[in-house]
């Protein structure tokens, strides 16, 4: 009991004097500051050279959030999907890596400094959820695009949606034109796309497609 008392006393007041507690996170631990095995994420790098420049012996790896943002990764982009299907799938690309996304616990990706230097595409399903998601990252990454997540894409695989399940109808704030129009779609017709019923071939396009231009 004096044990706990003595690790609560400290966690609850920084050496600043000020509360260590974090009212965001639902688990004790990460509440209250307190080691925890570390959740990993898939990562998965896209480009050859790349994974020589890394010397990395392999181009699939798991690691923790804080261990992600110590690789040392300038000028490349960053793809964020939601499946593992997807990320194991996607298409080799010139220094780009692809990490497993976090749904709805999005915001812990901001531990991930490296995401803030280099461009950033987030890849999700296209229903009520994904563009949440979508909306929550972009409030931390005010750059991020997506890819494969638009008016286009749904109605080139009508056959693959399904009834939806929103939790809300209220548009996400950091939404663009266009995903903002394939949201109301979902919300009309209470239909969701998962991304790994898009075709592979359609996929890579529109992969293609967004990376041709500039970054924004």
């Amino acid at each position: 009991m004096h044990i706990l008392s003595t690790i609560v006393g400290i966690t609850f007041h920084s050496g600043s004097g000020q509360s260590a507690i974090n009212v965001n996170e639902a688990k004790f631990e990460w509440r209250f500051g307190l080691r925890d095995g570390s959740a990993h994420r898939a990562v998965r790098i896209l480009d050859t050279q790349l994974q020589e420049q890394l010397n990395l012996p392999f181009d699939e790896l798991s690691l923790p959030r804080a261990s992600i943002a110590r690789l040392p990764l300038q000028e490349v982009t960053v793809f964020i999907v939601e499946n593992d299907l997807n990320l194991l799938t996607l298409p080799l690309l010139t220094r780009a890596i692809a990490i497993r996304g976090e749904g709805n616990a999005v915001s812990r990706l901001e531990v991930v400094d490296l995401l803030n230097n280099n461009r950033l595409i987030y890849w999700g399903d296209i229903d009520v959820e994904g563009f949440l998601i979508l909306s929550r990252l972009r409030n931390l990454f005010p750059h991020v695009e997506s890819a494969v997540m638009d008016l286009n894409t749904l109605n080139s695989h009508r056959d693959f949606s399904f009834t939806g399940n929103a939790a809300t109808r209220m548009m996400p704030t950091y939404l663009t034109l266009n995903e903002s129009e394939a949201f109301l779609r979902c919300i009309k017709e209470d239909c969701r796309l998962e991304q790994e019923k898009i075709f592979q071939t359609f996929a890579e396009g529109q992969i293609q497609q967004v990376i041709s231009f500039p970054r924004p």
